[in-house]
């Protein structure tokens, strides 16, 4: 077995439980699910089994060290982050359902914007404005 590949691979358990050991679970900002900390957790365990086993050849050490590195980046990943903010919204042509049916365009300023079935997906400052001016809903 090689010293140096067993060196590397021991570094890499040692930083992945201490990221593991900083994580905190949750929905908030930042946390990881429960279920990502299970995986990441098992990648561990299964890094640990190759460090203690004295029949580990040089290709189990890479093949754990690959997918530890491969755990850890998943679990970086999983982070539960901010929900993408939408920059488009739906209009819906102010009347009554049977008038929307169709294809209907509307000339506001010096825009043509078309309409499916009353409806329209624009940015939202055009259908704030559109809302505003009494167009939209």
């Amino acid at each position: 077995m090689s010293e140096a590949k067993l060196k590397k691979l021991r570094e890499a358990t040692v930083s992945a439980t201490a990221l593991l050991g900083a994580a905190v679970i949750g929905e908030q900002l930042g946390n990881h699910s429960q279920e990502a900390v299970k995986i990441f957790n098992a990648a561990i365990e299964s890094s640990v089994s190759v460090l203690e086993d004295d029949a580990a050849s040089a290709k189990d050490i890479d093949t754990s060290l690959a997918a530890l590195k491969v755990a850890g980046e998943a679990f970086e990943d999983a982070k539960t982050s901010e929900p993408a903010i939408s920059m488009t919204k739906v209009v819906q042509l102010i009347g009554t359902d049977s008038q929307r049916t169709g294809f209907h365009s509307l000339h506001f300023s010096s825009l043509v914007i078309n309409f499916k079935d009353g409806a329209a997906e624009l940015s939202n400052e055009l259908a704030d404005k559109l809302i505003a001016e009494g167009y939209a809903e």
